[in-house]
């Protein structure tokens, strides 16, 4: 299998079809903050970080005894508890555990010991003094537990996610580019980011820098709150080079 196909199989096992496009859709359409950042000459970067988290098992725990020792303590007191929804999720828990599907396993067991228990009379009186003492003190050791295995899940998957957007995204956005450019085509981003390139880069930005003060005085800038980092960046380059010449371009922001 290509990294492409693996990155592309997780981000759709992950967040489905839908979501995948939409995601992959705005990596594409924010390609201007792809360039601006030189991402596209890292991927060597996300390869190695997709290979390294590979070997990494977010959910280990879950396949710990000592994890579900613990939720064998807590769950006959969950049953005598007697709620209708936690025993729900007892059921969901133990159902997804014997079908080996852990990340909805943890989704269920963060929805019943996502946050620590305090006594109340109601638990009192269908447990016992003893009975809530006791599941109170398990069951908020599970939740620690639960707590820690979901916020390392939800950072592995997160930085899983980052790069395997990065690794497909880098390859749309090349193909992107190579059909636009086999066609003789530009869009709204390829023009802001050539014009930047002729305002920046030393080979071009004396001579276009030039041309512009000498035959624009002024400079109108509507829905200035909109504007972008690299249309910001035209217009610093523009500004500080005609101060450098002594220029007198003025600018008004709507």
């Amino acid at each position: 299998e290509s990294l492409e196909y693996e990155a592309l199989s997780f981000l759709y096992f992950k967040f489905e079809l839908s979501n995948t496009h939409s995601i992959l859709e705005t990596h594409i359409n924010s390609r201007l903050d792809w360039w601006s950042g030189s991402w596209d000459t890292q991927s060597d970067l996300f390869i190695r970080q997709w290979n390294e988290l590979k070997t990494i098992d977010p959910l280990s725990e879950l396949r710990s005894a000592q994890f579900w020792t613990t939720f064998g303590q807590v769950k006959p007191l969950v049953e005598r508890n007697g709620l209708k929804r936690e025993l729900g999720l007892v059921n969901k828990i133990v159902e997804t555990r014997e079908a080996d599907d852990l990340d909805a396993c943890l989704v269920h067991l963060k929805s019943l010991f996502g946050k620590k228990r305090v006594p109340t009379a109601a638990m009192e009186q269908r447990l016992g003094i003893k009975g809530q003492k006791r599941f109170l003190e398990v069951a908020n050791q599970l939740s620690e537990m639960v707590l820690d295995v979901y916020d390392g899940y939800i950072e592995t998957v997160s930085v899983r996610m980052d790069c395997a957007v990065k690794i497909i995204g880098n390859q749309l956005i090349s193909r992107y580019q190579s059909l636009k450019h086999a066609d003789k085509l530009l869009d709204f981003s390829d023009l802001e980011w050539n014009v930047k390139n002729l305002l920046t880069l030393e080979t071009e930005a004396a001579h276009t820098l030039s041309r512009l003060d000498t035959r624009y005085s002024h400079i109108l800038v509507d829905e200035f709150q909109d504007t972008n980092p690299i249309q910001w960046s035209v217009l610093r380059s523009w500004i500080k080079a005609s101060d450098e010449i002594g220029g007198a371009v003025r600018l008004f922001f709507v």
